[in-house]
């Protein structure tokens, strides 16, 4: 691993995360080290609470298709309304 200063990453940024490519960097900042990882693509935990079952993006997956087969009219699930759904639990 690279360990650079903060100040260091700041006045040379394309070349470390150029280099972040190949390489493991970590940036030093007070006494904290973050690592520049590179990715396609980002996930970041739906839930307003952090809840840990969204950490998983197959579950984010799943949902997605659910939502999606009620809205194009493929789901054999019937959605309910507001009224109905206080009913059938009694709310």
């Amino acid at each position: 691993m690279i360990l650079i200063a903060a100040s260091e990453f700041r006045k040379n940024q394309k070349k470390y995360f150029q280099l972040a490519l190949t390489e493991k960097i970590g940036v030093k900042s007070g006494d904290v080290v973050f690592e520049i990882t590179p990715s396609r693509e980002l996930f970041v935990n739906p839930s307003p609470s952090g809840d840990p079952f969204w950490d998983d993006p197959r579950n984010v997956e799943e949902l997605n298709r659910r939502i999606d087969e009620l809205k194009s009219g493929k789901s054999t699930l019937t959605p309910y309304s507001a009224e109905e759904f206080k009913r059938r639990f009694g709310l």
